[in-house]
């Protein structure tokens, strides 16, 4: 995802604002998706249009994501970028907090570097040291010859399969 392109996630509720269980949020996020126009099916509050396997997923315009206790929303499509075209493997859709926590920038690795947080209610990256935290659509696409093919993460005792 070019940052310049500035196709990224807005805020639109902060975690102050909603209740501090993981059910409670989850119910928030529903009322949340119910008025939204654009979503019919979402997977974590995420629209994708997979459709096209030549090329990587677009996230719709009005998604929303939860990223600890937040909420964000897509005000546009979200065309993603392969920075590792034609070398054969994994790639999974992450978001990073971007411009103090007011946006979610939404990019494409290559590697799987996650557990799911039961408090976070995702599957999350927390590195202390830097002080960074990295959400992972539980999306798996796999590019071979050409084509990209999707897959939802099987998840069996917090692992990612």
């Amino acid at each position: 995802m070019r940052e310049n392109n500035i196709a990224m996630f807005n805020l639109i509720e902060e975690a102050s604002s909603i209740p501090l269980t993981l059910e409670n949020g989850y119910k928030r996020q529903n009322k949340i998706l119910q008025n939204m126009r654009y979503l019919y099916t979402s997977f974590e509050g995420i629209k994708l249009n997979h459709k096209n396997k030549y090329s990587l997923p677009i996230i719709k315009k009005g998604s929303i994501c939860l990223f600890c206790f937040s909420f964000f929303e897509a005000t546009k499509d979200i065309i993603l970028e392969d920075k590792y075209k034609r070398e054969e493997g994994s790639r999974y859709i992450i978001f990073k907090l971007a411009n103090q926590g007011k946006n979610l920038i939404v990019d494409i690795i290559d590697s799987l570097d996650s557990i799911y947080s039961e408090e976070l209610g995702g599957f999350y990256h927390i590195n202390k040291k830097l002080n960074t935290i990295i959400k992972y659509l539980p999306y798996n696409i796999y590019y071979k010859n050409g084509i990209y093919d999707g897959h939802y993460f099987d998840n069996y005792n917090n692992e990612v399969f």
